[in-house]
């Protein structure tokens, strides 16, 4: 839903990765616009617990033709090592001690 908003507010394409692929049609787990060379993808995801989501994300993405710029979240829960760029809005310690608005 998060990517949703984004896409729809600043007229992005969208893109978005199924768990596991449909019975059906392309059967791909990436749905949505077609990703090509020269385009850009920012990863998105509202909570980076694990990493796990993202990194999974990350690995589907590497294999198709387009760049990937750093991984975005709202609320990095945890002290995670990515093998790869990540931006976050807020830490878990910063909204629970609200030094969010600081």
């Amino acid at each position: 839903m998060l990517a949703t908003a984004i896409a729809t507010k600043y007229n992005l394409n969208l893109v978005t990765i199924r768990d596991k692929p449909k019975g059906h049609g392309t059967l791909s787990r990436i749905e949505g616009y077609s990703l090509k060379r020269g385009d850009l993808v920012a990863p998105i995801d509202d909570v980076l617990t694990t990493g796990n989501s993202l990194g999974e994300l990350w690995g589907i993405l590497v294999k198709s033709p387009a760049g990937i710029s750093p991984a975005g979240v709202v609320v990095k829960r945890g002290d995670v090592s990515l093998p790869f760029p990540l931006k976050h809005l807020y830490t878990l310690d910063e909204i629970l001690n609200d030094k969010t608005s600081q």
